[in-house]
C-alpha cells in the first residue's frame, strides 16, 4: 500500500492593504450606521408621501353626469357636487376669542354659520359677544348689534376695544322676528354687492326679547304664556329654516345670546337651568357654549375706615356643547373683570393639565441658566406633544397658582400651536373606553341643557 504523501501548507499572509486597523473599523462603523440612518429617513419620507398621494378607488361615475336628468330637474331640488375647492374657501374665516383658554377649546367662532351662547344673568355672555364683534372688525369686517335689552354704552364699546364710529358697526332694536331676520338678509346682501370677501356678524343681545307681532299686539292681554311661546319658537324656525343656509352661502355669521334661568317647574322636572325660550336652538345652532357663573372675583377695600370687599368680576366655566370642528364637550375657566373684560390667560394652565400637556415639576436646578439652586423650586413642564420638543419649562407662581401673564405670552409667542384646538382626529385621544352603566339622577340633572 502506498502511504499518502504528508504536505505542508504554509499560512497565507495578509497583505498591508488587508489588515485593518481599529481605528478604520470605528470609521466604518459610523458609516454604516449614517448609511442605515439615511435610509431610514429616506424610506420613512418616500413612504409618507406614499399615503399623502394614495387616492381610493374611483367609482368611474361623476354626479355631474347626471345633471341634466329630467326627472331630477323636475323635482326642483337644488344640491351641490362638492369638490376639494369647497373645503378650502378663500373668504373662509374664524373670528377668536380674548381667551386663551377659551380660543384653544373652541378654535373661534366659524365664518357662515349660526352660534348661540347660552347662559345665566351677569355669566358674561355680552362681554364674549362684543369682544368678538371687535375682533370681527380688526379682521377688516363689519358688524351689526340688536340691542333688544337696551344695554348698550359707549364706554362699554370703548373697554372691549369695539370701534363705532369709523361706520363698520351698526345697531338696532328690533323686537319682530320676522322683521330683524329680514333686515338682516337685506343688509348682509347689500353689504356683499360691494365687498364679497369681508367677514361680517351680526349678534342678537337677546332672544327673549325677539317675539311675533300677535304677542307684542296682544302684550297685557292675558293670553296664555304657552301659547305665546308656542308661536315665537314656530316663527323662528321658519325663520332659520331659511336663513342658516343664508349664513353659509353669504359667508355671514350669526351669533344668539341665550339666557338660562332658575324656574320651579324645571326643578320639578328636569334641569334647574333651562333656556328661557326654544326647544330647536341647539338643532339649528352650529357651535353652542354653555357658561356658569362659578364665583365672584372680589377685592378689599378701605371704605370709611372700613375694610370692604367689593366685587370686581366674576369667575365662569364654559363648556362647548356642541362644535363641528373641534372635541366636544370641554369645559374651560374664564375669569370676567367688569372694568377690562375677559382675562387673557385665566383658565389657561388648567386647560393644559386637563389635556395632559403640561405637568408641575420640581427642579434643584434653574430653568433658565441651568445653576443648582439651594432650594428646589417649581416649574410648569410643557410636555412635546404641544410644543414639538423635549420640554419646554415656564416658572411657576406657587402663591398665584398659575405661571406669570410674561411668560403664557412668550410661550405662545413661541408655539402658535399652543392656541390651536387640541385635536388629535380621533375622540379617544387613541384610547380605549369602556362604557359606564349609566348617568345618575343628580349627574343628568347637571348636565343637561
Amino acid at each position: 500500500m502506498n502511504a499518502k504523501k504528508k504536505t505542508t501548507r504554509t499560512p497565507r499572509t495578509r497583505k498591508a492593504k488587508d489588515v485593518v486597523t481599529d481605528a478604520n473599523a470605528e470609521d466604518k462603523k459610523v458609516a454604516k450606521k449614517a448609511v442605515k440612518k439615511a435610509v431610514r429617513k429616506a424610506t420613512k419620507k418616500a413612504t409618507k408621501k406614499a399615503k399623502a398621494s394614495r387616492k381610493p378607488p374611483s367609482a368611474g361615475f361623476s354626479f355631474a353626469d347626471i345633471e341634466g336628468d329630467a326627472k331630477l330637474k323636475k323635482l326642483g331640488v337644488k344640491y351641490e357636487i362638492v369638490t376639494a375647492e369647497m373645503g378650502n374657501k378663500k373668504d373662509g374665516y374664524r373670528i377668536p376669542f380674548n381667551n386663551v383658554a377659551l380660543q384653544s377649546a373652541t378654535g373661534g367662532i366659524i365664518g357662515g354659520t349660526f352660534a348661540e351662547f347660552g347662559a345665566q344673568s351677569q355669566g358674561g355672555k355680552s362681554f364674549l359677544a362684543y369682544e368678538l364683534m371687535a375682533n370681527c372688525q380688526a379682521m377688516g369686517g363689519v358688524v351689526m348689534l340688536n340691542d333688544g335689552e337696551g344695554a348698550f354704552d359707549v364706554s362699554y364699546a370703548d373697554m372691549v376695544g369695539l370701534n363705532i364710529t369709523d361706520g363698520t358697526f351698526i345697531k338696532t332694536r328690533i323686537t319682530n322676528i320676522q322683521k330683524y331676520y329680514a333686515f338682516l338678509i337685506n343688509m348682509t346682501e347689500a353689504v356683499r354687492k360691494k365687498k364679497k370677501n369681508i367677514p361680517i356678524l351680526s349678534v342678537c343681545d337677546s332672544y327673549p326679547t325677539l317675539n311675533t307681532q300677535f304677542a307684542i299686539d296682544k302684550r297685557g292681554s292675558g293670553e296664555q304664556l304657552g301659547h305665546e311661546a308656542k308661536l315665537k319658537n314656530r316663527a323662528w324656525s321658519e325663520q332659520m329654516e331659511t336663513f342658516t343656509p343664508f349664513l353659509e352661502q353669504t359667508m355671514s355669521t350669526h351669533i344668539m345670546i341665550n339666557q338660562f334661568t332658575k324656574v320651579e317647574v324645571a326643578n320639578k322636572y328636569m334641569n334647574p337651568y333651562v333656556s328661557l325660550c326654544e326647544e330647536k336652538m341647539q338643532y339649528w345652532a352650529t357651535q353652542r357654549l354653555k357658561g356658569m357663573l362659578r364665583a365672584p372675583l372680589t377685592v378689599t377695600k378701605n371704605i370709611g375706615g372700613k375694610d370692604v370687599k367689593v366685587q370686581i368680576g366674576a369667575r365662569t366655566a364654559w363648556k362647548t356643547i356642541k362644535n363641528r370642528s373641534v372635541k366636544p364637550f370641554q369645559e374651560v375657566v374664564v375669569d370676567i373683570l367688569y372694568s377690562k373684560g375677559l382675562v387673557k390667560y385665566s383658565g389657561f394652565l388648567g386647560y393644559l393639565f386637563q389635556h395632559q400637556l403640561a405637568t408641575i415639576a420640581t427642579s434643584k436646578f434653574c430653568a433658565e441658566t441651568g445653576e443648582e439652586l439651594s432650594k428646589s423650586t417649581d416649574y410648569i413642564k410643557i410636555l412635546p406633544k404641544l410644543c414639538g420638543e423635549e420640554d419646554v419649562r415656564l416658572p411657576y407662581n406657587k402663591k398665584v397658582g398659575t405661571s406669570t401673564n410674561k411668560a403664557f405670552a412668550k410661550l405662545i409667542e413661541d408655539y402658535p400651536d399652543a392656541v390651536e384646538p387640541v385635536w388629535t382626529g380621533t375622540y379617544d385621544d387613541g384610547e380605549t373606553y369602556e362604557p359606564e352603566d349609566g348617568f345618575s339622577e343628580e349627574e343628568t340633572e347637571e348636565e343637561t341643557v
